[in-house]
Protein backbone atom coordinates (compact mmCIF):
# COMPACT_ATOMS: atom_id res chain seq x y z
CA UNK A 1 0.00 0.00 0.00
CA UNK A 2 1.26 3.48 -0.84
CA UNK A 3 2.33 5.02 2.48
CA UNK A 4 2.79 8.54 1.11
CA UNK A 5 0.77 11.24 2.89
CA UNK A 6 -2.62 12.36 1.56
CA UNK A 7 -2.35 14.72 -1.37
CA UNK A 8 -3.61 17.69 0.66
CA UNK A 9 -0.70 17.24 3.09
CA UNK A 10 2.07 17.05 0.51
CA UNK A 11 4.27 20.03 -0.37
CA UNK A 12 2.25 23.08 -1.29
CA UNK A 13 3.33 23.35 -4.90
CA UNK A 14 1.88 20.14 -6.39
CA UNK A 15 0.43 16.78 -5.47
CA UNK A 16 3.57 14.89 -6.43
CA UNK A 17 6.93 15.77 -7.93
CA UNK A 18 6.41 17.39 -11.32
CA UNK A 19 8.71 16.11 -14.05
CA UNK A 20 11.59 18.36 -15.07
CA UNK A 21 11.57 20.19 -18.43
CA UNK A 22 11.14 17.94 -21.43
CA UNK A 23 14.41 19.12 -22.92
CA UNK A 24 17.71 19.77 -21.15
CA UNK A 25 21.21 20.26 -22.51
CA UNK A 26 24.54 19.20 -21.07
CA UNK A 27 27.91 20.58 -22.17
CA UNK A 28 26.43 21.52 -25.55
CA UNK A 29 27.00 18.04 -27.03
CA UNK A 30 23.94 16.21 -25.75
CA UNK A 31 20.31 17.19 -25.26
CA UNK A 32 18.34 14.99 -22.85
CA UNK A 33 14.74 14.48 -23.85
CA UNK A 34 12.00 13.48 -21.38
CA UNK A 35 8.96 12.39 -23.41
CA UNK A 36 5.47 13.26 -22.33
CA UNK A 37 3.06 10.44 -21.64
CA UNK A 38 6.02 8.13 -21.08
CA UNK A 39 4.75 5.77 -18.44
CA UNK A 40 3.75 2.18 -17.89
CA UNK A 41 0.10 2.89 -18.67
CA UNK A 42 1.12 3.93 -22.20
CA UNK A 43 3.94 1.43 -22.71
CA UNK A 44 2.45 -1.86 -21.49
CA UNK A 45 0.05 -4.03 -23.42
CA UNK A 46 -3.58 -4.04 -22.24
CA UNK A 47 -3.05 -7.47 -20.69
CA UNK A 48 0.11 -6.36 -18.87
CA UNK A 49 -1.62 -3.22 -17.59
CA UNK A 50 -4.66 -5.17 -16.33
CA UNK A 51 -2.30 -7.49 -14.46
CA UNK A 52 -0.48 -4.54 -12.92
CA UNK A 53 -3.78 -3.03 -11.75
CA UNK A 54 -4.73 -6.32 -10.09
CA UNK A 55 -1.36 -6.49 -8.32
CA UNK A 56 -1.92 -2.99 -6.92
CA UNK A 57 -5.41 -3.93 -5.71
CA UNK A 58 -3.92 -6.92 -3.89
CA UNK A 59 -1.57 -4.57 -2.01
CA UNK A 60 -4.25 -2.08 -0.99
CA UNK A 61 -7.54 -3.30 0.47
CA UNK A 62 -8.90 0.27 0.40
CA UNK A 63 -7.97 0.91 -3.24
CA UNK A 64 -11.48 2.14 -4.19
CA UNK A 65 -11.02 5.35 -2.18
CA UNK A 66 -8.63 8.17 -3.03
CA UNK A 67 -6.52 9.60 -0.21
CA UNK A 68 -7.91 13.10 -0.83
CA UNK A 69 -9.86 14.72 2.05
CA UNK A 70 -13.30 13.67 0.74
CA UNK A 71 -12.10 10.14 -0.04
CA UNK A 72 -13.44 10.37 -3.57
CA UNK A 73 -14.03 7.33 -5.75
CA UNK A 74 -10.68 6.08 -7.07
CA UNK A 75 -10.63 4.50 -10.52
CA UNK A 76 -7.36 5.69 -12.03
CA UNK A 77 -4.15 3.82 -11.28
CA UNK A 78 -1.58 6.57 -10.94
CA UNK A 79 2.16 5.98 -11.20
CA UNK A 80 4.62 7.78 -8.94
CA UNK A 81 8.06 8.51 -10.41
CA UNK A 82 11.27 10.06 -9.17
CA UNK A 83 13.30 12.28 -11.50
CA UNK A 84 17.08 12.34 -11.07
CA UNK A 85 18.18 15.31 -13.14
CA UNK A 86 21.87 14.75 -12.48
CA UNK A 87 21.73 11.25 -14.01
CA UNK A 88 18.80 11.97 -16.36
CA UNK A 89 17.01 8.94 -14.95
CA UNK A 90 13.28 8.44 -14.38
CA UNK A 91 12.66 5.82 -11.66
CA UNK A 92 9.40 4.06 -10.87
CA UNK A 93 8.57 4.34 -7.16
CA UNK A 94 5.03 3.06 -6.61
CA UNK A 95 1.44 3.27 -7.80
CA UNK A 96 -1.90 4.06 -6.20
CA UNK A 97 -5.52 4.33 -7.23
CA UNK A 98 -6.66 7.96 -7.09
CA UNK A 99 -9.67 9.98 -8.22
CA UNK A 100 -9.90 11.84 -11.49
CA UNK A 101 -9.47 15.26 -9.90
CA UNK A 102 -6.25 14.34 -8.15
CA UNK A 103 -4.95 12.66 -11.29
CA UNK A 104 -5.55 15.86 -13.25
CA UNK A 105 -3.60 17.87 -10.68
CA UNK A 106 -0.53 15.67 -10.74
CA UNK A 107 -0.41 15.22 -14.53
CA UNK A 108 1.11 18.30 -16.24
CA UNK A 109 -0.05 17.43 -19.81
CA UNK A 110 -3.66 17.20 -18.59
CA UNK A 111 -3.37 20.56 -16.87
CA UNK A 112 -1.81 22.21 -19.93
CA UNK A 113 -4.58 20.83 -22.15
CA UNK A 114 -7.19 22.33 -19.81
CA UNK A 115 -5.51 25.75 -19.66
CA UNK A 116 -5.12 25.96 -23.44
CA UNK A 117 -8.71 24.89 -24.08
CA UNK A 118 -10.00 27.51 -21.63
CA UNK A 119 -7.82 30.16 -23.28
CA UNK A 120 -9.16 29.25 -26.71
CA UNK A 121 -12.76 28.93 -25.43
CA UNK A 122 -12.83 25.34 -26.69
CA UNK A 123 -14.51 24.33 -23.45
CA UNK A 124 -16.78 26.49 -21.25
CA UNK A 125 -15.58 27.71 -17.88
CA UNK A 126 -16.54 25.22 -15.14
CA UNK A 127 -19.94 25.88 -13.63
CA UNK A 128 -18.91 24.52 -10.24
CA UNK A 129 -15.78 24.56 -8.13
CA UNK A 130 -13.20 22.08 -9.42
CA UNK A 131 -11.94 19.23 -7.28
CA UNK A 132 -8.72 21.08 -6.53
CA UNK A 133 -10.75 23.78 -4.71
CA UNK A 134 -13.80 21.87 -3.51
CA UNK A 135 -11.90 18.89 -2.08
CA UNK A 136 -8.22 19.78 -1.82
CA UNK A 137 -8.87 23.22 -0.38
CA UNK A 138 -6.89 25.30 -2.86
CA UNK A 139 -7.78 28.97 -3.29
CA UNK A 140 -8.60 30.44 -6.68
CA UNK A 141 -5.47 32.57 -6.37
CA UNK A 142 -3.31 29.49 -5.91
CA UNK A 143 -4.98 27.76 -8.84
CA UNK A 144 -4.41 30.82 -11.04
CA UNK A 145 -0.73 30.83 -10.04
CA UNK A 146 -0.46 27.16 -11.05
CA UNK A 147 -2.05 27.95 -14.42
CA UNK A 148 0.33 30.85 -15.05
CA UNK A 149 3.35 28.75 -14.08
CA UNK A 150 2.23 25.82 -16.25
CA UNK A 151 1.67 27.99 -19.32
CA UNK A 152 4.97 29.83 -18.88
CA UNK A 153 6.87 26.53 -18.68
CA UNK A 154 4.91 25.06 -21.59
CA UNK A 155 5.63 27.98 -23.89
CA UNK A 156 9.31 28.13 -22.99
CA UNK A 157 9.64 24.44 -23.77
CA UNK A 158 7.75 24.85 -27.05
CA UNK A 159 10.28 27.47 -28.14
CA UNK A 160 13.22 25.25 -27.20
CA UNK A 161 11.72 22.24 -28.98
CA UNK A 162 11.03 24.29 -32.09
CA UNK A 163 14.63 25.49 -32.14
CA UNK A 164 15.96 21.96 -31.71
CA UNK A 165 13.64 20.70 -34.43
CA UNK A 166 15.21 23.21 -36.83
CA UNK A 167 18.65 21.98 -35.79
CA UNK A 168 17.63 18.38 -36.54
CA UNK A 169 16.28 19.39 -39.95
CA UNK A 170 19.50 21.30 -40.69
CA UNK A 171 21.65 18.34 -39.68
CA UNK A 172 23.15 20.13 -36.67
CA UNK A 173 21.53 17.65 -34.26
CA UNK A 174 20.62 13.97 -34.52
CA UNK A 175 17.94 12.00 -32.69
CA UNK A 176 19.20 8.91 -30.88
CA UNK A 177 16.18 6.78 -29.85
CA UNK A 178 17.83 5.19 -26.79
CA UNK A 179 20.55 6.04 -24.26
CA UNK A 180 23.87 5.60 -26.09
CA UNK A 181 25.05 2.86 -23.73
CA UNK A 182 22.14 0.69 -24.93
CA UNK A 183 23.38 0.89 -28.52
CA UNK A 184 26.36 -0.73 -30.17
CA UNK A 185 29.12 1.55 -31.55
CA UNK A 186 28.02 0.59 -35.06
CA UNK A 187 24.39 1.55 -34.36
CA UNK A 188 25.44 4.88 -32.83
CA UNK A 189 27.73 5.64 -35.75
CA UNK A 190 24.82 5.24 -38.18
CA UNK A 191 22.73 7.73 -36.21
CA UNK A 192 25.24 10.46 -35.34
CA UNK A 193 27.90 12.06 -37.48
CA UNK A 194 31.02 13.60 -35.92
CA UNK A 195 30.25 17.04 -34.55
CA UNK A 196 26.48 16.56 -34.38
CA UNK A 197 24.54 17.24 -31.16
CA UNK A 198 22.87 14.08 -29.83
CA UNK A 199 19.24 14.19 -28.67
CA UNK A 200 18.75 11.21 -26.35
CA UNK A 201 15.92 10.05 -24.06
CA UNK A 202 16.28 9.81 -20.32
CA UNK A 203 17.16 6.47 -18.78
CA UNK A 204 14.41 4.45 -17.13
CA UNK A 205 14.68 2.52 -13.85
CA UNK A 206 11.89 0.03 -13.14
CA UNK A 207 13.53 -1.79 -10.25
CA UNK A 208 10.69 -0.54 -8.03
CA UNK A 209 8.42 -3.08 -9.71
CA UNK A 210 9.95 -5.83 -7.57
CA UNK A 211 7.58 -4.84 -4.76
CA UNK A 212 4.75 -6.04 -7.03
CA UNK A 213 6.29 -9.46 -7.44
CA UNK A 214 7.77 -8.94 -10.90
CA UNK A 215 10.87 -10.95 -11.78
CA UNK A 216 13.92 -9.34 -13.38
CA UNK A 217 13.20 -10.88 -16.79
CA UNK A 218 9.73 -9.29 -16.73
CA UNK A 219 11.17 -5.92 -15.74
CA UNK A 220 13.62 -6.09 -18.65
CA UNK A 221 10.67 -6.62 -21.01
CA UNK A 222 8.89 -3.59 -19.54
CA UNK A 223 12.02 -1.46 -19.85
CA UNK A 224 12.29 -2.36 -23.53
CA UNK A 225 8.67 -1.35 -24.06
CA UNK A 226 9.38 1.98 -22.35
CA UNK A 227 12.38 2.69 -24.59
CA UNK A 228 10.41 1.65 -27.68
CA UNK A 229 7.73 4.15 -26.65
CA UNK A 230 10.35 6.87 -26.14
CA UNK A 231 11.63 6.25 -29.67
CA UNK A 232 8.09 6.65 -31.07
CA UNK A 233 7.55 9.85 -29.10
CA UNK A 234 10.82 11.29 -30.40
CA UNK A 235 10.05 10.29 -33.98
CA UNK A 236 6.56 11.80 -33.80
CA UNK A 237 4.97 8.55 -34.95
CA UNK A 238 1.66 9.06 -33.13
CA UNK A 239 -0.73 11.78 -31.99
CA UNK A 240 0.69 11.80 -28.48
CA UNK A 241 4.15 12.94 -29.57
CA UNK A 242 5.31 16.36 -28.49
CA UNK A 243 4.66 19.26 -30.79
CA UNK A 244 7.82 20.55 -32.33
CA UNK A 245 9.07 17.32 -33.85
CA UNK A 246 8.84 16.66 -37.54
Amino acid sequence: MDDSPPISQRPADLADEDPPPELESSEGATHYYLPRQWSLSYALTKKQWRDFRERQKALDSDWTHCKCPKRCNAKTLDEKWKYDRARHTKSFISAAFICGGCHWLKTPPFRIKTWLELEDSVVPSPSKSPHIIDCLGWTQQRLDALRDSDLKTHRAQARRLARLNREVQQGIAAIVPAPPDRLSPQELEKLVRPGQIMVVPWRIDLSGLTRYGYEQNQIVVFEKRMYDLAAKRMAGDDDSALRGWG
